[in-house]
């Protein structure tokens, strides 16, 4: 058979094809080695606990997931889409998974086609395109189960559809940026702010727009956010107030030096985790020194007053006064205007041969292979802080059913946020019934706050496990009174460890008052444990439970 060489070379001059064969590689990068090997603790094991009460009880949403700021909520679109995923998948957490991260590769046709509008440079559009594929930032990004993980490219979709509005003059555009922005708003609250550029990019290109056309996307918007309104009304006006609330009593810190030193640690940390795997320092210079470059190359003031804006867009989030901008999340909305800055750089620096410009793909193609080869293939690592993954999880779960031999046990664990069991007791009812056919007990604290799917430990049966989350977002002296009361109440048989996830097999004492110390502890640790039991008893596994339970 002969080849067409002639066919493959015009194959490889569509830019189209190069796109698909970018597409591709990218999901494979996203897809190589995610089953099981991703982040799922307690946000995760709350939403999809909230999604089969969806499934199963028709317990419906009106509101998203928690911010920080107390009353304050993030959209529900994510529950509802999710659900759908989970259902499909027998409620398996690797489905979200895999969904999510199809869904952020899918971001580089957006990627591409916001380069072509803006520049009109097929290579700038298939090189931004190639970053977000490769970039270890987005990789984490991707499978990372969240109402956030998607905001991306929701905050994309809203840039671009003005940008086909004020350089196209299409309507459609501007239909396109209302979607991008409530599905912004769905993802993460904060993403609320956008709503600024609005007004910044009408002030400066006053695009022309009917009275018709206005009251269209006036609708559409109000349809959009109609859930928000609902509750609203429901509720009293919660959010508003909750958020006029946070203002007030926030106004007085007001950083503009402790925002800016944020906002240059996140842009240094997002060329680190995507372009350029060095010192953050090295790397926020090459971010100016692109920009300083950007802002003399491009000739079209149109374009580079819409760019600028777009890729400085996140800068005034750090100057509000809450922990959205702690998180490395955040940089998922900067980084597609990133990556096309980085595209538009090496592409117009002129060198031999294009030296610079593949000696560039080179160097950001090998720094991300080397974050990712570094993380174990996990790429997790970025939003966890706690460094376990679902095989852990259900490595650990496994021991426990093989251990307790068919024959009834009961569990407790010191979890993050204390007292709260849902990671657990969705894994145990889900993963560990589909598997063994049967759960344990609860031995811990009433469930109040999130469903139970366990039984609760009444009768006390003799055989018991103690799980001991990581102490990141703990304090230190509540895994030493956690074990101290334990110890009081079973003896220790055998101690496992699944990366920071520890399990303790232990067999109840039939002598309650029986003390096996297991930590060493002197008698000064013993009075301290003692005076701060005598404050909060509810560190202990073995509990009194309500008839009615």
């Amino acid at each position: 058979m002969k080849i067409n060489l002639k066919f493959i070379k015009k194959l490889f001059q569509n830019p189209l094809f190069i796109l698909l064969l970018i597409f591709s590689f990218g999901a494979c990068l996203r897809l190589f080695n995610i089953w099981d090997n991703f982040t799922f603790g307690y946000d995760q094991a709350r939403d999809a606990q909230r999604m089969l009460d969806i499934v199963n009880l028709k317990n419906f949403k009106l509101l998203g997931q928690e911010s920080d700021i107390p009353g304050v909520f993030h959209g529900v679109l994510s529950y509802y889409v999710l659900a759908i995923v989970y259902l499909i998948g027998g409620f398996n957490p690797n489905f979200p998974a895999i969904f999510l991260s199809l869904i952020n590769i899918s971001a580089i046709f957006l990627i591409y086609f916001t380069s072509i509008i803006l520049f009109n440079d097929k290579r700038v559009g298939l090189l931004a395109a190639f970053f977000w594929a490769v970039s270890y930032e987005q990789i984490n990004f991707s499978k990372f189960i969240s109402n956030a993980s998607p905001m991306g490219i929701a905050s994309l979709l809203f840039f671009i559809g003005l940008a086909i509005f004020i350089f196209q003059k299409k309507n459609i555009g501007l239909t396109i940026s209302v979607i991008g922005f409530a599905l912004s708003v769905q993802t993460n609250f904060y993403l609320f702010y956008q709503l600024i550029f609005y007004i910044v990019y009408f002030l400066i290109f006053k695009p022309k727009i009917g009275l018709r056309i206005l009251l269209l996307n006036f609708v559409l918007l109000f349809a959009l956010f109609s859930p928000y309104l609902i509750a609203e009304l429901k509720w009293n006006f919660m959010m508003t107030k909750s958020l006029l609330n946070y203002v007030l009593s926030h106004k007085q810190t007001f950083d503009l030096i402790g925002g800016i030193n944020r906002y240059i640690v996140k842009i240094s940390q997002a060329i680190r985790y995507s372009l350029l795997a060095f010192d953050t320092t090295i790397a926020f210079a090459l971010f100016i020194s692109f920009s300083i470059f950007s802002w003399i190359k491009i000739k079209v003031s149109k374009t580079k007053i819409f760019f600028f804006i777009w890729l400085f867009a996140t800068a005034p989030l750090f100057l509000t006064f809450s922990g959205v901008h702690e998180t490395q999340l955040i940089n998922t909305t900067f980084f597609a205007p990133l990556s096309i800055l980085a595209a538009y750089v090496l592409v117009n620096i002129k060198s031999a041969k294009n030296i610079i410009l593949i000696l560039g793909i080179l160097i950001v193609f090998v720094s991300n292979m080397y974050l990712f080869v570094s993380d174990n293939f996990k790429a997790i690592k970025l939003l966890s802080i706690q460094n376990f993954t679902l095989k852990d999880e259900k490595n650990l779960i496994d021991y426990t059913y093989i251990s307790a031999e068919g024959k009834p046990f009961s569990i407790c664990a010191l979890t993050n946020p204390l007292y709260i069991n849902v990671l657990w007791s969705y894994l145990y009812s889900t993963y560990g019934k589909n598997t063994y056919g049967y759960v344990p007990y609860w031995a811990g604290q009433e469930q109040v706050v999130d469903s139970n799917n366990l039984p609760y430990d009444k009768n006390h049966v003799p055989l018991r496990f103690i799980i001991l989350e990581p102490n990141a977002g703990i304090s230190d002296f509540i895994k030493p009174v956690f074990i101290y009361m334990e110890d009081n109440t079973s003896s220790l048989i055998e101690e496992k460890k699944y990366t920071d996830l520890i399990v303790q097999k232990r067999i109840l004492n039939q002598d309650l008052s029986t003390f096996k110390d297991t930590q060493g502890l002197g008698k000064k640790e013993i009075d301290s444990i003692k005076s701060i039991i005598k404050v909060n008893p509810r560190f202990t596994c073995y509990t009194t439970y309500s008839k009615d339970k």
